[in-house]
């Protein structure tokens, strides 16, 4: 009879403990649906991004063009940078300077900076993420930026001067720092130079009185 009883409120435990696992379960398994459903309403890929929003991630689009293509300082010297900004910069500052001069807003492709300064190059991809995009007129194509000073685009433009106009200045004072160090080892190697032909002439002098 105890034996009996043992195995009955064994097997109620059982059950009961089987219970609390599958209740367990099932509001981890609603909790999960509910974040996952949390996650669909406040992805970006569901809704319009607002226009800050899209600034942010161009500006990091930008920024990461500039760091990583541009500015690769362990395989480009600052000359290779600094020639590589320079038409960038001149390009985008005529847009900046003169907003209403049509004649800076749309650049041929095949006019020879453009061609060999711009085109598949990582100042290309600053450009297009700024607003630049391809037009096609009487069979000749052109770059084209077509934004009003009220507008994004015209804001990243602004940004990615700025942003060259720092570069420009540190890869400049890079540059002359590397200057000056070239400058101080050919002096250095003059003096090694100038030692090694004196203490030539001493030995010389001192052979001759032996």
């Amino acid at each position: 009879m105890s034996s009996h009883m043992e195995r009955s409120s064994s097997r109620d435990c059982d059950t009961n403990e089987e219970q609390e696992t599958s209740s367990l379960e099932q509001l981890r398994l609603k909790r999960l649906a509910h974040l996952n459903q949390q996650e669909t309403q406040e992805s970006p890929s569901s809704r319009e991004p607002s226009e800050n929003e899209e600034i942010v991630r161009l500006k990091k689009m930008l920024e990461k063009i500039v760091v990583f293509d541009i500015c690769d300082e362990k395989h480009k010297s600052p000359q290779m940078i600094l020639e590589a900004i320079s038409p960038l910069k001149k390009i985008l500052i005529n847009v900046r300077d003169h907003p209403r001069e049509a004649k800076y807003r749309k650049l041929r492709y095949n006019n020879s900076i453009v061609h060999k300064c711009i085109i598949g190059t990582a100042a290309e991809k600053v450009m297009r993420i700024v607003g630049w995009t391809t037009i096609v007129e009487n069979h000749e194509r052109y770059l084209s930026f077509n934004h009003g000073e009220d507008t994004k685009e015209w804001s990243l433009l602004c940004m990615a001067i700025e942003r060259l106009e720092k570069i420009q200045e540190k890869e400049a004072q890079r540059e002359g720092a590397g200057g000056d160090a070239k400058v101080a080892e050919q002096k250095r190697l003059e003096k090694v130079l100038q030692d090694l032909r004196e203490d030539e002439k001493e030995r010389h002098a001192r052979f001759r009185y032996e």
